[in-house]
């Protein structure tokens, strides 16, 4: 049996992949948390995480699985470290797309937040935060919301929040990649004086970090998680892409034969 290439995604990055794996023949299992966006790929697509299948490391073994790429968001701490425990008990090589952080100009005025317990402490200065983090509890949006300094908050997620907002709560649902003339727009629209963000790299969302610059808005950023050490480690799709080629090129055993 020819071995699949798992790819554990949830990212734009990780649907390049998974695209460019299937055309070049190679057979591709597409993983996701969630189908908020049913992602248009032509492989298998495994949803809603591996406890199903009794978890990562029998999914491997089941599943004649020869290389797990990890191209999960940089904050996705626990599915990274389930995936390299997996890898060690399988002996399945793991590849890591992991994104370089941004770095901040002489123009930047970032700050670093651990917790929600410090960001709540930090957002005291301020009056009208956006809140671009992802996903967050509704005891933290709640707590937010109630500080006597806060007259606004704009909450801005891919998702739909499953539960009652505070009146002056505004949800905004929004799917990067971002332009920075919309940004700037939407910045002086609600009068932002604050942005919370997670460092994620790339340029998807970057574009309100080009806008807060401008705009001299000062920026919270969520301090990235520590995450378990892969196999081998990628700053880009294509250093990752040119790798695979190399190491598994098309006459290996990950080699997908065309269909009939």
């Amino acid at each position: 049996m020819r071995k699949a290439i798992l790819v554990l995604g949830g990212t734009a990055d990780a649907r390049r992949i998974a695209d460019t794996l299937i055309l070049d023949g190679y057979k591709v299992i597409y993983s996701v948390a969630a189908l908020l966006r049913a992602p248009k790929l032509d492989c298998d697509i495994v949803s809603g995480g591996f406890t199903q299948f009794g978890g990562l490391t029998q999914y491997l073994n089941e599943h004649s699985i020869g290389l797990v790429v990890n191209a999960t968001h940089p904050y996705a701490a626990q599915m990274s470290c389930k995936a390299v425990a997996a890898s060690i008990e399988t002996k399945v090589q793991i590849w890591h797309l992991l994104r370089p952080a941004w770095q901040p100009t002489e123009q930047d005025l970032w700050y670093t937040y651990r917790n929600e317990e410090e960001l709540l402490t930090m957002l005291n200065s301020y009056r009208r935060p956006l809140l671009s983090a992802g996903k967050m509890t509704q005891s933290f949006i709640h707590n937010v919301a109630n500080k006597g300094s806060i007259k606004q908050v704009l909450w801005r997620t891919a998702a739909m929040p499953n539960f009652d907002l505070p009146a002056h709560v505004i949800w905004e649902k929004a799917v990067g990649p971002f332009d920075r003339e919309e940004e700037l727009a939407l910045l002086k629209r609600f009068q932002v004086d604050v942005i919370v963000s997670k460092n994620t790299g790339g340029t998807t969302t970057s574009a309100k970090l080009e806008a807060a610059r401008e705009l001299s808005i000062p920026v919270l950023l969520h301090q990235r998680p520590k995450l378990s050490q892969a196999t081998c480690t990628f700053k880009s799709v294509s250093e990752l892409i040119s790798a695979l080629r190399r190491q598994y090129p098309m006459s290996s055993a990950l080699q997908q034969k065309a269909q009939q």
